[in-house]
């Protein structure tokens, strides 16, 4: 009543959770450590909850041992299907505090995981993206398409993931992104429609374009990018 209870709780879970990582985790081992902050990152900014075969392919090909390697001696803090997800939101808000979690090896730094999501994100679409990529003809009427899971999410929020980025930076992100657009554009439209979220193509790409505009001062290439790419394809056709 006093003030006390709530510092209190928070000082208990924090305890909890230390005692809980450093009992599940081997710390000592740098891979383990390194899989760790990469998969955690991925689960803690991921705007929908993914299974450990999407993280994996997110992660690509750099990441040498199978997500779920790390995910299962982590149980006592994370749920590990049919999603990965973290038990309860305290734990996401511990591991995201460097001074509450206490060790670096521990902290999330979400503005960095962010950026990288987005990368990988981008990535992953320009590996996979093509023209009529789920092979649909015109007829039969009964024809469906389907994306897989760690092809959906990427379709879904690579913009909102970019849109985090608002320090310098961006300056890495730019000529991937322009490149992205140029070539994939197009097809990116086609898998939002099978993933039925065409409706919300114009809003995610009206969200870009003021990301660019905001950028817009670190580079030319942003300039051009938010001049041509964007702006020329959309912005005149909107009353149509």
């Amino acid at each position: 009543m006093k003030g006390d209870a709530t510092s209190g709780a928070k000082s208990a879970l924090d305890t909890l959770y230390r005692t809980a990582l450093e009992s599940s985790g081997k710390w000592d081992d740098t891979d383990f450590v390194d899989d760790f902050r990469s998969i955690l990152g991925v689960i803690l900014v991921a705007r929908n909850p993914l299974p450990d075969s999407a993280i994996d392919s997110l992660l690509g090909p750099d990441s040498l041992r199978p997500s779920m390697h790390t995910i299962s001696s982590l149980a006592c803090v994370l749920q590990p299907s049919p999603t990965v997800r973290v038990l309860h939101p305290s734990f996401a808000d511990f591991l995201m505090d460097r001074e509450r979690c206490g060790r670096d090896i521990w902290y999330i730094d979400k503005d960095l995981h962010n950026h990288l999501l987005a990368v990988r994100c981008l990535e992953r679409l320009d590996g996979a993206l093509k023209r009529n990529i789920c092979g649909l003809r015109l007829c039969p009427k009964d024809n469906r398409g389907e994306l897989s899971q760690d092809l959906a999410y990427p379709c879904m929020f690579w913009i909102e993931h970019i849109c985090t980025i608002t320090d310098d930076s961006a300056f890495k992100i730019v000529n991937q992104l322009n490149e992205f657009l140029h070539r994939h554009l197009l097809h990116w439209l086609e898998a939002m429609s099978i993933l039925k979220r065409s409706r919300e193509t114009i809003t995610l790409l009206d969200s870009l374009l003021s990301w660019v505009k905001v950028c817009s001062f670190l580079s030319y290439d942003v300039s051009l990018l938010s001049s041509y790419t964007i702006g020329s394809l959309f912005i005149p056709n909107r009353s149509v």
